[in-house]
């Protein structure tokens, strides 16, 4: 975020009552309204669990940590993204038959 947006986000948490002293961090979730990221982040107690942006934290967050560990398994970042409805037993049984 860049420092005007970050000035925004202060006044509007100064605007709701919440006292800030140099050194706060402002903790912020990826919501689904906006178009940008940084008009998506919102205060975490403004928000409600239904307006996460849940693919946002699966396709950036999750998935690309899990690939690192299943790696060995030959399952990569999209595969889990694109195909998470399947087990990931399902997804490793089914590398080890292709090879």
């Amino acid at each position: 975020m860049g420092v005007e947006t970050r000035c925004k986000k202060k006044k509007k948490y100064l605007r709701i009552g919440r006292e800030l002293v140099l050194g706060d961090k402002i903790g912020y979730v990826i919501t689904k309204k906006g178009a940008k990221l940084y008009e998506k982040a919102q205060p975490y107690f403004e928000v409600t669990p239904d307006q996460v942006d849940t693919e946002y934290y699966v396709s950036s967050q999750v998935a690309p940590a899990a690939a690192r560990i299943l790696g060995i398994f030959g399952i990569g970042p999209d595969e889990l993204v694109l195909r998470r409805q399947r087990s990931l037993l399902q997804l490793a049984t089914a590398k080890f038959r292709h090879r």
